[in-house]
């Protein structure tokens, strides 16, 4: 995997408030058709390696999308809602 997605994959784990491209998007979501259909030649070489990123470094999925930051698109639109709202809140005054 190349270190611009290995890292754009950490930024997501810890706490990136923008949404991410359509190539990691779709492998966020968990959608294998779309991961294929939007990676580079590059990334579709190593799409075992981000399956396993997924697996080994992204924390666990609850199954529920309120939760989770990945494994759903819906996960996905959660995830940016919360962590924009967290920082809508701490704004200072």
């Amino acid at each position: 995997m190349r270190q611009d997605m290995r890292e754009a994959l950490i930024r997501w784990r810890d706490g990136q408030t923008y949404p991410t491209g359509s190539f990691l998007g779709a492998v966020l979501a968990n959608d294998l058709m779309g991961a294929f259909a939007y990676a580079d030649e590059d990334n579709r070489e190593h799409m075992f390696d981000f399956a396993m990123f997924l697996y080994n470094d992204m924390p666990g999925r609850t199954g529920n999308p309120d939760i989770d930051i990945w494994g759903s698109y819906e996960a996905i639109k959660n995830t940016l809602k919360r962590r924009n709202n967290a920082l809508t809140l701490d704004k200072p005054e």
